[in-house]
C-alpha cells in the first residue's frame, strides 16, 4: 500500500493506493489551514496503518509552510510505520495529468517579482523548476500547448493544482525517474540576507 500527500498549493490532498489503483482520495478545501485537517484526513485514510510501505510527498516549489508540514508528516509516518518516504516535485502531478499535450509550462508565485517555472514535454520533465522574472512570462509561454498556474499568478494561465493521487500513478509508471534525490523542500535561490 502506498500513501501520497501534497501541501504545496491549495487544495491540500492525500491519496492511498495499491498496484495502480487509487483506493482513497481527499482534498482539503483551499480556505483551510492544512495542519489539523491534514491529520484528520490521514486518520481517515489509514485507520490501520499496517501495510503502508511507501509514502510519496510533494516537495514544491510552493507554499513554504505547507511543504515543510508535508515532509515532516511523511518522515514521521515513515519512521513510525517502517515505510520508505520519497519526494518528488509537486508540479510533476500537472506534467503527468497534461501529458497528452506536447509542451506545457507551470508557473507559480516565487515572490520578489519572480515566478517558479517548470516545463514538461509529453509528461516528461524537460526543464526546471527554475526562477524566472514575472516580466518575462509572455516570452516563456510562447510555443507552449498549455500554460498552467496552481496559484493563479496571471489571468492568461489556466488554473490547475497538484494532486496526491497523481503521485501514485507517476510512481507506478516512472519509478525513480520522477523522484528528487533528497527529501527536502525545493530551494531555487539563496535566502535573503
Amino acid at each position: 500500500m502506498m500513501l501520497a500527500l501534497d501541501c504545496s498549493f491549495s487544495p491540500v490532498s492525500v491519496a492511498l493506493g495499491t498496484q495502480g489503483q487509487i483506493v482513497w482520495y481527499r482534498e482539503l478545501p483551499g480556505n483551510h489551514r492544512p495542519t489539523g485537517a491534514l491529520f484528520q484526513m490521514l486518520e481517515e485514510a489509514i485507520p490501520t496503518p499496517h501495510g503502508i510501505s511507501l509514502i510519496l510527498v510533494g516537495l514544491g516549489p510552493g507554499s513554504f509552510s505547507g511543504i515543510r508540514l508535508a515532509i515532516a508528516v511523511a518522515q514521521g509516518l515513515a519512521l513510525a510505520l517502517g515505510a520508505k518516504a520519497l519526494g518528488l516535485y509537486s508540479v510533476w502531478s500537472l506534467g503527468w495529468r497534461w501529458r497528452k499535450k506536447d509542451r506545457i509550462g507551470i508557473f507559480s508565485d516565487a515572490r520578489r517579482g519572480e515566478l517558479y517555472a517548470t516545463f514538461f514535454r509529453q509528461g516528461k520533465l524537460e526543464k526546471g523548476p527554475m526562477v524566472i522574472s514575472r516580466r518575462d512570462l509572455a516570452l516563456w509561454t510562447q510555443g507552449l500547448d498549455r500554460a498552467i498556474s496552481p496559484d493563479r499568478v496571471a489571468p492568461e494561465l489556466s488554473w490547475d493544482y497538484p494532486r496526491a493521487s497523481d503521485f501514485l500513478e507517476l510512481w507506478e509508471e516512472l519509478g525513480d525517474d520522477c523522484l528528487c534525490p533528497n527529501l527536502e523542500p525545493v530551494y531555487l535561490r539563496s535566502p535573503v540576507p
